[in-house]
């Protein structure tokens, strides 16, 4: 049981509370907001320059920015235009958030680190519900910010793609607790409420990623409770091939349906013409990319892919493509040693980078950090004789 006496410390109030605001892009001057200001003084607060380890955050970052520089000074030789400033602002920022939320954690309890995390999440929902209530109710605005995009809930952001990703992620919080036997009540109604946010946000993206994150918890589930591995093997196959099967038979219907639920979608079918120049960026500098920018082509002009897959490609090459690669290996690899129920929320944001800007998201970068150090320290604890830790009660 998640220990009641712990109490988090002062300084940790400033990242819940600015984790909690990150999607409130709405309330932004300049790009600078409640939450990023929150976030960086709390990391000022514990930045150490005395020692720099290549923890698994700084894998990923610093090949990722060199790529990113190198395919800088190609699109300014190649393609000025395209080049955006800004962007290398967002990823030296969220770079040093997670690095530093990163490093910071890991030294807490993996106790003391899922009790803030579930601080986070519990607060998350709860204050987002608060806001969807306010705005029917009161005002469709909160301080300014807009609490609908058009006929979206936006929950305080300009767009609803950074709520959007929180509630995928809060939401399969919720089903960890849950299976995990932690006041299951309390969280299968959060985990409701999540659900129930993420539809008025009306994102075929974002319902995509709680059905295949609910598919991979089933499957997850089908696996802990066979004790053969063998049979584990087996049952997965099975499931994996019936699904193929039903996709290649029923390909026609599906399409069609896949077609008319992207097309709800406010810019859903647009996306596709817009992937489809990814090539013309691709031959300009396949190997680094052309640095952050507007490198897509749309029906009014550059634009950037609406894809976070395509934007890294875009922004560093195959070598940051590559670099994304392993590092998002290493930490599933962690996470099915360590806690497997962690699984579909890392399922569920990736699966939303697919249509998105998850990537480049606080919302996204947090709560990976603390999904990489949970993992790590559960799988070490595993190491050291723990016992079983991938479904129990925290």
């Amino acid at each position: 049981m998640m220990n009641q006496r712990i109490k988090i410390r002062q300084w940790d109030w400033l990242l819940v509370i600015g984790a909690t605001l990150a999607p409130m892009t709405g309330l932004r001057i300049a790009k600078v907001g409640p939450a990023e200001l929150l976030c960086f003084i709390w990391a000022l607060r514990y930045i150490n320059f005395k020692r720099i380890e290549l923890d698994e955050l700084r894998k990923f970052f610093i090949p990722y920015l060199i790529s990113m520089f190198i395919g800088t000074l190609i699109c300014i030789a190649v393609s000025p235009a395209e080049l955006t400033v800004s962007g290398w602002a967002t990823w030296l920022y969220l770079a040093f958030i997670a690095c530093t939320v990163y490093r910071r954690i890991q030294v807490n309890s993996v106790a003391y680190n899922e009790f803030v995390f579930d601080k986070m999440c519990i607060f998350s929902a709860c204050w987002y519900g608060f806001l969807y209530v306010f705005s029917r109710t009161v005002s469709r605005s909160f301080l300014g910010a807009p609490l609908w995009y058009y006929a979206r809930y936006s929950g305080g952001g300009t767009n609803p793609h950074q709520v959007a990703v929180l509630l995928c992620v809060i939401a399969f919080w919720f089903v960890r607790q849950i299976f995990s036997g932690e006041k299951t009540f309390k969280y299968a109604v959060l985990f409701i409420l999540a659900v129930f946010l993420e539809t008025e946000s009306k994102s075929s993206t974002g319902l995509a990623s709680i059905f295949l994150g609910l598919f991979t918890l089933a499957i997850i589930l089908t696996v802990l409770n066979i004790n053969n591995s063998k049979a584990r093997t087996a049952i997965i196959f099975i499931e994996v091939t019936l699904g193929l099967l039903i996709a290649v038979i029923f390909r026609n219907i599906i399409y069609n349906m896949v077609y008319e639920w992207v097309a709800s979608d406010a810019n859903g079918l647009g996306r596709f013409y817009i992937w489809s120049s990814f090539k013309q960026m691709f031959v300009k500098s396949p190997i680094f990319g052309l640095g952050p920018g507007m490198h897509a082509i749309s029906y009014s002009g550059m634009k950037e892919f609406h894809n976070s897959y395509l934007e890294i490609y875009a922004a560093s090459g195959i070598v940051g493509f590559i670099t994304l690669l392993l590092f998002s290996g290493r930490l599933i690899a962690k996470i099915i040693k360590g806690n497997i129920l962690l699984l579909p929320i890392m399922v569920s944001v990736y699966v939303y980078s697919m249509a998105g800007f998850a990537f480049r998201r606080l919302a996204f970068w947090i709560p990976i950090a603390f999904i990489a150090v949970i993992a790590k320290q559960r799988s070490e604890e595993l190491s050291n004789g723990g016992g079983e830790i991938n479904v129990q009660k925290t």
